[in-house]
Parts: structure tokens; sequence; C-alpha cells
């Protein structure tokens, strides 16, 4: 009688062993989803503390304003006037056309920004209100809608803020911008 037995898997055991590989896969590419998404954050993140240096270099070059010759000041919510589509920024540290402006950082932010969100918040204050913020909407919200909001005063931070409405939350031209 031959007690041999036969060599290689049975059927059950193949499956198995794909079913675990395939529960393996799907955990880890759900952790690189997750870190895309920081590293997005990340960058965002970045980019505004570059504008914050940016703004300084711009106030220094423009006689300590940030407003630039725009003397009434500004503030909107839509990513093509913080982008200064709509020239509604001319002199101020948005202004495309000046050299020392914080508007090639913008722009990097909003192409960075989740396309679920519409909005960023751009503020430069009046003469009287010598004061700018930005915030931008985050892809890995701690809670709710967050985004992160940087400023004249120094801030740098979170901020829970609805990035799809059409209000400003960031200041205004005539009582100053700063991060909520």
């Amino acid at each position: 009688m031959n007690t041999t037995k036969p060599k290689g898997f049975t059927l059950i055991e193949l499956l198995v062993v794909v079913a675990i590989i395939g529960i393996l896969a799907t955990v880890v590419l759900a952790s690189l989803g997750s870190a895309r998404d920081k590293a997005k954050d990340a960058k965002i993140i970045s980019l505004m503390s570059q504008i914050r240096v940016q703004a300084e270099i711009f106030a220094l070059q423009s006689g300590g304003k940030y407003n630039g010759s725009l003397s009434s000041g500004m503030d909107d919510d839509d990513i093509g006037n913080c982008n200064n589509v709509a020239n509604k920024f001319d002199g101020s540290l948005f202004d495309n056309d000046i050299s020392s402006s914080i508007n090639s950082f913008v722009s990097d932010v909003i192409d960075t920004r989740p396309p679920a969100f519409g909005r960023v918040f751009c503020v430069v204050g009046s003469d009287s209100q010598n004061s700018w913020s930005f915030a931008a909407p985050l892809y890995n919200p701690g809670t709710g809608m967050t985004g992160f909001c940087v400023d004249s005063s120094g801030s740098a931070k979170e901020v829970n803020l609805d990035f799809n409405l059409s209000s400003n939350p960031i200041g205004t031209a005539s009582t100053g911008a700063q991060c909520p």
C-alpha cells in the first residue's frame, strides 16, 4: 500500500491565502490614501508659512503697509478674487503684477486645495487696519470643515470654517484681518 501524500496545495488552502492577501492589500491601499491627504495638507501648510514670510518682505518694500497702494483694503471669499483675477487687490500683497506679492503662493495653495471646497478666504485691511489674512481648506480635517489660516499678527493655525459658504470669517477691510 502506497502511503505517500500527494504534493501541492488543496483548493481551500489556495483560496484562504488569496483572501488573506486581498485583505492585506485593502488595508495598505486605505493607509496610502490617508497618507496622500496628509502629504497634501503638509504642502498647503508649508505654502501658507511661506506666505507669511513673503508678506513681511512685501511690507518692508511697501513702507510697512500690506495693502500697498490699495488704501481702502479688500476682503473676499472667492478663489478668483483671492487669486487676483478680478484685480480687486491691485497694489496690495495679493497683486499678480508685483514681484514681491504673495500671489504665487496663493495660486499654489488654490491648486493644491481639496476640489470639493469652492472657496478660500483673503483679506487686506485698509490703511487704518494695516493687516492681512488668508485661509484655505485642508484635505484631512481634524473636525468638521477644518482649514488653515495665516495672518499678519503671526498667527498660523488650523481653523474650523465652512469653506462652502460665501461669507468671509477672517475679517474685513474696515475692521482688519485676523484668523479666528
